[in-house]
């Protein structure tokens, strides 16, 4: 698949992007992608994943020559996607919004350090399908979080598979951290008109889960 601008960098020699969208119904899929990008210690717990049965997906996803991409559609034409970018050295998660013509639009970046705005919490919860909303997440950066969000995330990890402690690893997703999560502040829009906000770092990396 094309993102058009992402790979301008790696023109010589760019990797292969793949649509993965079909692991979001995979059970195995979520404790390592919320463990990794979401910041999540609990995740694997959660959902009752031995660490066997989830490696072979674990070296799947983190295949340098195959970036893994999952797609969000959101409105009028736009898409949101999350790429693995498994570049050697400089692994990380890219979010980016994609308009119906027009190169992509950076909204968050995960690497060891997160690099903002973010999406806001109204840009979340307006996501109908609960995959979509934990795949979304990580890129969350806003402190008008209403108190029903950990009850909102809760359901959407039962809805994906999660047996236990969904309200524990809800508040590890939501949870702000030290260099400063969920500021408030004004809501600047990206060119699909979603709500973006300055967002938390992450301490997670794919090769640092």
């Amino acid at each position: 698949m094309r993102i058009p601008g992402y790979l301008d960098p790696f023109e010589s020699s760019p990797p292969v992007l793949v649509d993965r969208s079909d692991l979001l119904s995979k059970k195995h899929f979520w404790p390592p992608f919320l463990a990794w990008v979401g910041d999540a210690p609990s995740a694997p717990g959660a959902f009752g994943v031995e660490s066997d049965e989830a490696g072979p997906l674990a070296r799947e996803l983190l295949d340098e020559s195959r970036w893994p991409v999952f797609t969000v559609p959101v409105r009028d034409g736009h898409r949101v996607h999350v790429v693995m970018r498994n570049l050697s050295g400089e692994a990380g998660f890219d979010y980016l919004i994609t308009p119906p013509r027009g190169p992509a639009v950076h909204v968050a970046a995960l690497d060891g350090h997160f690099a903002g705005p973010g999406l806001s919490w109204p840009d979340l919860a307006v996501r109908a399908e609960p995959a979509h909303l934990l795949l979304l997440l990580p890129a969350f950066g806003d402190a008008a979080t209403p108190p029903t969000a950990v009850d909102r995330v809760a359901d959407a990890l039962t809805a994906v598979g999660a047996i236990r402690d969904q309200r524990a690893v809800a508040g590890e997703l939501l949870a702000p951290t030290a260099s400063g999560a969920h500021p408030a502040g004004t809501s600047p829009t990206t060119p699909s008109g979603a709500t973006v906000r300055p967002a938390r770092a992450s301490s997670t990396t794919p090769t640092s889960p």
